[in-house]
């Protein structure tokens, strides 16, 4: 696709929290499917997104909604709510990560950082950046296991995009 697009893009593998110099700034930072959940320090994470964009540049996230990773899809009651929507300290699994819905064993520990709706907008203001959309979806965009969720009579909130734009001055 670069190629046909005349481009050459440059892949760079960094710790978010200690990014190399020279990464410039860009007019579209994307992230999607678990990236923020991945992140223990909002705050930090954000700063590290905003130092990326250029002025009037643009934030897109779509993303697993949160209120998601209350329940437990493989529960004798998923519906139920099983983990705080406030937890605070990560969840810890050995399952390794998989969006297909099979089981593939188990790997190294691995830390999940449920982080609330609230929580990811402010860490994006309070990054700077401006909020210019903000909508919830009742589709899922993540593993065939939440996929039980779609179309009950009470829809939950299965994902959401976030629109936020670098002020130019």
């Amino acid at each position: 696709m670069a190629a046909a697009a005349g481009l050459a893009p440059r892949l760079v593998a960094a710790d978010i929290y200690a990014l190399p110099a020279g990464l410039g700034q860009h007019d579209l930072v994307l992230i999607t499917i678990g990236v923020l959940n991945w992140m223990p320090d909002l705050p930090a994470f954000f700063a590290a997104v905003q130092s990326l964009l250029a002025p009037g540049g643009r934030l897109v996230i779509y993303e697993t909604h949160p209120f998601l990773e209350v329940f437990e899809p493989h529960a004798d009651q998923p519906l139920v709510p099983r983990y705080s929507y406030f937890r605070c300290e990560p969840l810890v699994s050995t399952d390794l990560i998989t969006y297909d819905g099979l089981d593939h064993g188990q790997g190294a520990p691995s830390y999940w950082h449920i982080h609330t709706l609230g929580a990811i907008v402010t860490a994006c203001l309070d990054a700077g950046l401006r909020l210019q959309r903000l909508e919830e979806h009742p589709h899922s965009n993540r593993e065939a296991d939440y996929d039980g969720y779609i179309g009950q009579t009470a829809q939950l909130p299965m994902s959401f995009t976030l629109v936020a734009q670098r002020p130019t001055a």
